[in-house]
């Protein structure tokens, strides 16, 4: 089953994609979720 955003209102990329998006974005929130998980398990972090 896909991950669903936590009942925050939020649109997946798959919502966006599914809704014929060609363009697909995160939000400010979710870029920041992504960059400290990446952080959080890469030795050799290039900022983004």
């Amino acid at each position: 089953m896909p991950h669903r955003a936590a009942s925050t209102g939020e649109e997946t990329i798959l919502d966006q994609v599914i809704a014929g998006s060609d363009s697909p974005s995160l939000s400010d929130d979710q870029q920041a979720h992504i960059r400290d998980r990446f952080i959080h398990y890469s030795a050799n972090y290039d900022a983004l």
